[in-house]
């Protein structure tokens, strides 16, 4: 019930993405790839963060730590042949910087539709590994 409670309360089953402002409208292709991506960087950022320090038996100060969850997305690759893990730490990585250049350019960068297409695609393939 508790948990319940703090989902409903904190809206945890909606996707956002900080970029997207309230109000404002949105074609689905961008909220698709925004959300999506959101989704990525929170499952590296807060849970892989949090399976890592359980894992190593640490505490991390902030809420989000990227650096301990590749750190654990690195060792899950380490114990597999052919990791889906080694994908999702390279489509968090080009989300990051991807994201920076949409967020610091006004023009879109060219063959961009096509790029994010092709890395939402990739997303889904992976998305059976994106657990703790």
């Amino acid at each position: 019930m508790r948990e319940f409670i703090y989902n409903w309360l904190n809206n945890s089953n909606v996707l956002y993405h900080p970029e997207l402002k309230v109000g404002e409208y949105y074609e689905i292709d961008e909220k698709f790839l925004y959300c999506n991506f959101q989704e990525l960087v929170d499952f590296v950022e807060i849970e892989c963060a949090r399976a890592y320090e359980i894992y190593n038996n640490c505490k991390s100060i902030s809420k989000r730590d990227s650096v301990s969850g590749i750190k654990y997305l690195e060792l899950q690759t380490s114990q597999e042949v052919d990791s889906k893990y080694y994908r999702v730490i390279e489509l968090y990585n080009w989300w990051i910087g991807y994201s920076k250049i949409l967020k610091d350019s006004s023009t879109l960068p060219n063959l961009s539709y096509d790029k994010e297409t092709e890395k939402l695609i990739e997303l889904m393939r992976v998305r059976d590994c994106l657990w703790t």
